[in-house]
């Protein structure tokens, strides 16, 4: 990533199965997301193109 990373959350609200809200908390620590990228060519094409693979 482009070194623009959030580390924690403060002052959120916690839901339970995205719609329930159960409280509130007063920091959250984030996990680490790492993006996965993959080389890909098409048929006849000769060039390898990168794509990234999700989250």
């Amino acid at each position: 990533m482009a070194g623009n990373a959030l580390h924690f959350m403060t002052n959120a609200n916690v839901y339970l199965d995205g719609n329930s809200l159960i409280g509130r908390e007063k920091e959250i620590k984030l996990p680490e997301i790492n993006v996965v990228a993959a080389g890909a060519s098409g048929a006849g094409d000769d060039r390898q193109n990168s794509v990234t693979g999700g989250v």
